[in-house]
């Protein structure tokens, strides 16, 4: 991957990943989902809400992305389901 397209989530912590267009459309979305996140107890349901939530997003276009020393590469769809449930909590 030469750069990230404005659709793309960054995965990281600098002000740069926060800013980004990707990852402000990233934090709208779960804020839509967070209530119903919050209040549910079963794991699986968890699971189910944060699953659906990446498919959303795939379906829009966007990559879950992380820079490496040669670039960015994509990550794969465990470690952004995680980054998804990780976002909602």
């Amino acid at each position: 991957i030469p750069s990230p397209a404005f659709t793309d989530i960054i995965c990281g912590k600098t002000k740069d990943v926060f800013s980004h267009p990707g990852n402000k459309r990233f934090r709208s979305i779960i804020g839509d989902h967070a209530l119903s996140f919050q209040g549910t107890k079963s794991r699986r349901e968890k699971s189910k809400i944060s699953s659906q939530i990446f498919d959303e997003l795939m379906k829009q276009g966007a990559r879950f992305i992380r820079r490496e020393p040669f670039g960015w590469s994509q990550v794969g769809k465990i470690e952004a389901v995680q980054k998804v449930t990780h976002a909602l909590r």
